[in-house]
């Protein structure tokens, strides 16, 4: 059966991202990425949730990991009996799940799944090596389950994008953005992408572009305070971006730096459009956690100091874009208004 990462960038693709092999996992460090092409060996699932939490892969690439953590973690206790496994692993789905504070609800859902597949496996008598094999093939399961309604979002993002458009994107959507230049691309719809650099990683810059780039598009960086002059002198046509949750009364929680895009989409009366699904377990701000990070991350550019000694640093990970920015929630069932997200459910 063919993967569905085939014709992806090479950053898309499941062994770039994050892969369980031989009693370790295997993760691209994004953070380096496309400077040097270097990998972080993980191998306990300690290790793999350490490498979530200190970014060597973001956007959709720590679902991924997560799930191949849970195979590690079921190899770390090949030898133990079953009742000892299952003890571990539920463990093991707590420390991945919770790597990262903003998404562990969403990251719960993958390694419950993990969890819940191993305990019928344990049960019909599967264990030890054969557990961890299993698990490896239920993520790549998931990826592709995960890749397939991603293809469909990139179907109904590509339905609003005029032809030949520009459109600016703001960090990275992982194969959210893949899979819609792929469609772009099927349909003849040669759009140019603008992205902003995304600092302090340079998600934007790094990620981003280079898939753009290595699908064949024209792709164009600028720095992070640039969109709104370069939203009107570029013709922008769309803004778009994912998110890291997307509550239930249709609030955006995404990198930090998409409120202040979609401000001024606004007020050049560009659309934004937001991919992914809306969260039941987030219905309203409440119950969001805004991850903040290490300041100093701030005061230099990939590892070049950029201010004096004494000069502080403040790192919020994300913003939240109110729904009267966003002109539309694209998801895997189509595109609903972001004061209607119940609908998705219906």
């Amino acid at each position: 059966m063919t993967r569905r990462d085939e014709g992806l960038a090479f950053l898309l693709r499941y062994e770039n991202v994050a892969w369980y092999e031989s009693g370790s996992v295997r993760i691209l460090d994004r953070r380096i990425y496309p400077v040097r092409v270097e990998y972080v060996l993980c191998h306990t699932h300690g290790e793999v949730a350490q490498a979530i939490a200190d970014m060597v892969t973001q956007s959709g690439g720590p679902y991924i990991a997560a799930a191949m953590g849970m195979a590690l973690a079921a190899y770390e206790v090949r030898e133990k009996n079953a009742a000892q496994v299952l003890e571990f692993l539920t463990q093991a789905a707590w420390t991945l799940s919770h790597a990262r504070p903003t998404t562990s609800a969403k990251m719960a859902k993958v390694t419950g799944r993990c969890l819940d597949a191993a305990k019928v496996w344990l049960a019909e008598g599967v264990s030890g090596v054969a557990l961890s094999e299993r698990l490896r093939e239920l993520a790549v399961a998931m990826n592709d389950e995960l890749y397939d309604a991603h293809d469909r979002i990139g179907a109904h993002l590509a339905d609003v994008t005029p032809k030949n458009a520009t459109v600016m994107t703001q960090c990275f959507a992982e194969s959210h953005i893949g899979a819609y230049l792929r469609e772009c691309r099927r349909r003849g719809n040669e759009i140019k992408v603008i992205c902003p650099e995304t600092r302090p990683y340079f998600q934007g810059a790094r990620l981003t572009a280079s898939v753009a780039c290595d699908m064949g598009f024209d792709v164009t960086v600028i720095s992070d305070n640039m969109p709104g002059y370069t939203m009107k002198e570029k013709k922008v046509d769309l803004f778009t971006s994912a998110a890291d949750v997307i509550t239930m009364d249709g609030h955006v929680i995404n990198k930090v730096g998409t409120f202040q895009i979609a401000l001024c989409a606004s007020y050049w009366n560009i659309p934004y459009y937001v991919t992914g699904s809306p969260n039941p377990s987030h219905p309203d701000l409440a119950s969001v956690t805004i991850e903040q990070r290490d300041p100093e991350l701030v005061l230099d550019a990939m590892g070049i100091k950029t201010t004096l000694p004494g000069v502080k640093g403040y790192y919020p990970a994300f913003d939240v874009t109110p729904p009267k920015l966003c002109d539309g929630v694209v998801t895997d069932k189509g595109i609903f208004p972001p004061n209607n997200l119940k609908a998705y459910f219906t």
